[in-house]
């Protein structure tokens, strides 16, 4: 169910696993924790993010020297740099836009302000434009800008801030439960989990929808 308010005016999207994904696997992210000998803690994909996503870089060799220094572990040989490098151009170069990503932005243009929110790095989301994607909306806030990471509540402020609408009229459509869904209901947003395989726990005080096309339905 999803709150009685103010009318709809912005809605803001996740963008991993929302609008876009990659073929590749596994998760190149995965493979820089093993790297870095990481990856059997629970927080090794925030580390990732912290480390990565969180300030701009160049490209993924300046990432993975920042991460270096993070998490005071190293990635260990050249030709595992090397590696990881390639691994992770491969995984860019399988990125995809999901099928209902580019209808679902156009219908809703024109009816609400738009914009991306996501946790992600400065490089290689060139495809953002290349694609489609940026024209359709009006705002895009990136982690790597704001130099912080959903679910951060100060985050959802600046987008919300950025789009020039409270809160309590934007809605937040995303994949994860914790960042996007309890996030922006911590954040005083409206929040819409985008379970695409079906079969997630609902969340209270949230809607949930298996295609972005389904967004206008839930708010004619």
């Amino acid at each position: 169910m999803l709150a009685q308010g103010s009318p709809i005016g912005g809605i803001l999207f996740d963008l991993w696993n929302t609008i876009a994904w990659s073929e590749f696997q596994p998760n190149p992210m995965l493979l820089i924790a093993e790297a870095l000998g990481i990856a059997s803690r629970p927080d090794w994909k925030r580390t990732i993010e912290r480390g990565m996503m969180t300030r701009r870089y160049r490209g993924i060799r300046e990432a993975l020297d920042a991460l270096e220094i993070s998490t005071g572990r190293s990635i260990g040989s050249a030709e595992a740099r090397t590696a990881l490098v390639r691994q992770w151009n491969e995984a860019c170069a399988a990125t995809r836009l999901y099928d209902d990503a580019l209808p679902a932005l156009s219908a809703l243009r024109g009816h609400f302000r738009l914009g991306i929110l996501s946790n992600t790095q400065s490089f290689d989301v060139d495809f953002l434009r290349s694609r489609g994607v940026e024209p359709l909306v009006d705002v895009v806030c990136l982690s790597c800008d704001e130099g912080r990471l959903k679910p951060d509540p100060t985050f959802f402020a600046s987008a919300a801030g950025r789009m020039g609408l409270p809160a309590s009229r934007i809605a937040m459509i995303g994949d994860s439960v914790e960042d996007d869904v309890r996030g922006a209901l911590r954040s005083g947003l409206i929040a819409v989990h985008l379970d695409r395989k079906g079969g997630a726990a609902p969340v209270p005080g949230a809607a949930a929808i298996r295609l972005l096309t389904e967004i206008s339905a839930l708010f004619p």
